[in-house]
């Protein structure tokens, strides 16, 4: 985003977006900021996406960061729209869907697009996303990735995603309960989740807590297949790909030893040229980008983000 932008407050971006025929994005935080520039420049549309915080309001300071932002910038725009409706081509506020679902009604704003699911990154838990992964990993072509082995990853991962299922039900339900004991705070980041302290993991204390847990998704309405609704994104995407990740690394062994259908290289006992041998190392602190940058552009979970920004401008 140009800097130049930020002298603006809200109404003179919204006339200037107009004027320009560059529609204007709004978005919760800076880190959702390159997704929508990605999704909107596949559909060749130029657009301005800015973080609600470095929005600034009429007198001067600026909006809060977050869902909160976002939708107070929409309400703010609300005359804008009533009074001249071409607005609408040219103004987007885009929130997560969090737990919105189960905590607050639809608050029915001309221009607020909200997820289906929790946030973006929840969009990448698919059978898509591992056969995508296998072939950045590997040196295995896409039509050689068989859905016998994309169901063993995904079945493999199960276990892990239950347990996440109920990490987003722990914090759904401190979030609804003031009083109640917090094991997660707003700034706990997806790779704690695993990391042992005092003998225990914070994943761990969560799946103590497992029938407690399910009672309240029965009190809730909340079943096993809303998981994407419930757990927040970066949570899910980064279990999900170092579950995925590991099974991918097992590959290599199950293909050397003939547990699967052998590749050319270990028929011939070539094992060291195994196609199906991890090239590409992936860093944990860079799961949840890499599924992101290898899926994208063939996910079909987001191509309603994809409609709902190709009607801009």
């Amino acid at each position: 985003m140009s800097e130049s932008l930020m002298k603006y407050n809200l109404h003179q971006l919204l006339v200037k977006a107009m004027m320009q025929k560059i529609p204007l994005i709004v978005v919760e935080g800076a880190d959702d900021r390159p997704f929508y520039l990605r999704i909107a420049e596949a559909e060749g549309k130029r657009v301005q996406v800015i973080p609600s915080e470095l929005v600034k309001k009429t007198d001067g300071y600026y909006y809060t960061p977050g869902c909160e932002g976002v939708i107070e910038i929409v309400e703010h725009v609300q005359g804008d729209i009533q009074r001249n409706p071409v607005c609408k081509k040219y103004f987007l506020g885009i929130i997560d869907g969090d737990y919105r679902e189960y905590t607050e009604e639809d608050l029915g704003l001309e221009c607020l697009f909200k997820l289906k699911y929790y946030s973006y990154e929840s969009h990448f838990i698919t059978e898509n996303a591992v056969r995508n992964l296998i072939a950045y990993t590997t040196r295995v072509g896409m039509q050689d990735i068989g859905e016998e082995i994309i169901a063993d990853i995904w079945n493999a991962a199960k276990p892990v995603m239950d347990g996440m299922y109920l990490v987003g039900l722990e914090i759904l339900n401190e979030r609804m309960e003031p009083l109640r004991e917090k094991l997660f705070a707003e700034d706990t980041k997806p790779e704690t989740l695993y990391q042992v302290k005092d003998g225990n993991s914070l994943m761990d204390m969560v799946l103590d807590k497992e029938q407690e847990l399910n009672r309240f998704a029965e009190y809730m309405g909340i079943k096993r297949d809303d998981i994407r609704c419930v757990v927040k994104g970066k949570y899910l995407l980064y279990a999900f790909v170092k579950a995925v990740y590991e099974e991918i690394g097992k590959l290599n062994g199950r293909c050397r030893s003939g547990q699967m259908e052998q590749c050319d290289y270990c028929k011939n006992e070539k094992f060291h040229l195994c196609i199906w041998k991890v090239k590409n190392q992936i860093k944990r602190s860079e799961y949840n980008n890499v599924m992101i940058d290898v899926s994208w552009k063939t996910e079909s979970e987001i191509e309603y983000i994809k409609n709902r920004l190709s009607v801009l401008g």
